[in-house]
């Protein structure tokens, strides 16, 4: 049923359990793969480390972020692969799943309030109303 899902992750509490779901629908279908894939918003990174880094300094170190989600998904056993983009999340991730396909994406709500959401706008929301797959959205 299921071949291939991309799993949003960046570290948060959203991101594992969005993994978690991810996890469940990975059950359903034997040689399903997850692909974790970590957004690397340039000036806005996570990452606390003197630049400039190399492209391979700085992939193990966003790594590291999403450790947590890769760890929880090798325990079940389930197939997995790590992709890094660059950019806004949420154009990113839209372009990434509409170039490459898969069957779902599954991403984690950051939980802003409503004027938050207004103002900044929401990455789940913009992949739900842009992407070509399914999505789901993990509270």
């Amino acid at each position: 049923m299921y071949k291939r899902l991309l799993l949003a992750a960046d570290g948060s509490d959203n991101g594992l359990r969005a993994a978690d779901e991810a996890l469940k629908i990975a059950a359903l279908s034997e040689g399903c793969v997850i692909e974790v894939i970590f957004v690397d918003e340039h000036a806005n990174t996570r990452v606390d480390l003197p630049l400039p880094l190399s492209k391979k300094e700085q992939e193990l170190a966003e790594r590291e972020l999403i450790v947590p989600v890769m760890d929880k998904i090798k325990a079940h056993g389930v197939l997995q692969e790590f992709k890094v983009l660059f950019g806004d999340p949420a154009m990113a991730l839209t372009e990434y799943a509409n170039e490459t396909g898969g069957d779902m994406i599954i991403i984690g709500r950051r939980g802003l309030n409503a004027l938050q959401e207004m103002i900044l706008g929401s990455v789940s929301q913009h992949v739900v109303k842009k992407a070509d797959i399914p999505v789901l959205v993990v509270k």
